[in-house]
């Protein structure tokens, strides 16, 4: 994205993040964007910020919140801010380290917009439990009756990622979700839902929906860094979008961590990748005749083209990751080097057993 000016909304919203995280939806609500390099936020996307402690007096007036003011602070003292800098990725030898600690990031902003913030955490809850007797709404009496003998958190939430605009749709994505309320409602306690950032574009409701789901499923993009809401133990499954072997380089290696494990690196998430094949194509069908220069896919690159998905691989991923009571796994470090799993997972101890 373009470089954030000094005086702009989104750096100005950043740094009053420490001290009132209410500043962070104040300014996007009541200011006037004409003439900011940064013309609107749809969505929260989270990459290339650093805390780093300066001064109060070393902060433009506009910087130092109200609050601060009328506490008259001592503007000689530090205070921690988030500054633009870097960019997600990985360098060309990977040593399982990145100049960006995404994980610190992570537990910053959750502590001052979730953690620290009663009513958003009363939020979640109520999300949770709304999503919980919605599933079970047109379900049996009996089942319906688990919600009173059981808590909330005891419940499974999936998240299912949608893009109602014209890219990386996810095409198949009704019968997954019909086939989670056959299948994983009764029996795993499991329940999914669609979540589509194009039709919910209030950052309120963006924080409140990640933090209140268990699990989170979407075809790589910018939407995936919503992540960062998600609760300690979360996991992420990242689909990858089919390329050649000229395409990127997450989809090209399965040996070393997408955009999406760097970020999540050392944090409390677990994260897995999942590499698509041509069978994900829905106007290639899989054929290869079609692969030639000229063909379908110079027409329909992988950032512009939607995808089916194998129910096989979701199905994996819910019998290996979030089915039964060891869904939440202990935070231990293992090696992602198996085929068709490019990833950098974390904190599941039988990872290697994975198979999709």
């Amino acid at each position: 994205g373009p470089e954030i000016r000094s005086g702009s909304v989104v750096k100005r919203a950043l740094l009053g993040l420490r001290s009132r995280a209410g500043a962070f939806f104040d300014q996007l609500r009541g200011e006037n964007h004409a003439g900011d390099e940064c013309q609107c936020l749809p969505r929260l996307i989270f990459c290339g910020y650093e805390t780093k402690e300066v001064k109060r007096n070393e902060l433009d007036p506009l910087e130092v919140t109200l609050l601060e003011r009328l506490n008259h602070r001592n503007m000689n003292d530090t205070m921690t801010v988030l500054t633009p800098g870097g960019h997600v990725g990985r360098p060309k030898s990977w040593n399982g380290e990145s100049a960006m600690r995404y994980d610190k990031l992570r537990t910053h902003l959750r502590k001052e917009l979730i953690l620290d913030r009663p009513n958003v955490q009363s939020k979640v809850l109520v999300f949770r439990e709304r999503t919980i007797r919605a599933a079970l709404a047109r379900s049996e009496e009996t089942a319906r009756a688990q919600l009173n003998n059981t808590r909330t958190d005891q419940w499974t939430i999936v998240g299912f990622s949608q893009r109602s605009s014209s890219r990386r749709r996810w095409l198949n994505l009704d019968t997954t979700l019909e086939r989670c309320r056959k299948e994983w409602l009764l029996p795993h306690k499991i329940i999914c839902i669609e979540m589509d950032l194009d039709l919910y574009r209030d950052p309120n409701h963006q924080i409140v929906m990640h933090a209140a789901i268990d699990a989170w499923v979407g075809l790589h993009g910018s939407q995936m860094t919503h992540a960062i809401w998600m609760p300690p133990g979360g996991h992420v499954l990242e689909l990858l979008p089919w390329a050649t072997s000229s395409g990127q380089f997450f989809v090209r290696h399965t040996d070393q961590p997408t955009a999406m494990g760097v970020m999540i690196h050392r944090s409390d998430l677990n994260h897995v990748g999942y590499p698509l094949s041509n069978t994900s194509i829905p106007d290639c069908q899989g054929k290869l005749r079609h692969l030639h220069p000229g063909g379908c896919l110079a027409k329909v690159p992988w950032e512009i083209r939607d995808a089916w998905v194998h129910q096989r691989i979701i199905d994996s991923f819910v019998q290996k990751f979030l089915s039964g009571p060891r869904w939440r796994s202990s935070f231990s470090h293992t090696s992602a080097k198996q085929k068709n799993l490019p990833t950098h997972p974390r904190n599941c101890d039988d990872f290697q057993s994975l198979s999709v």
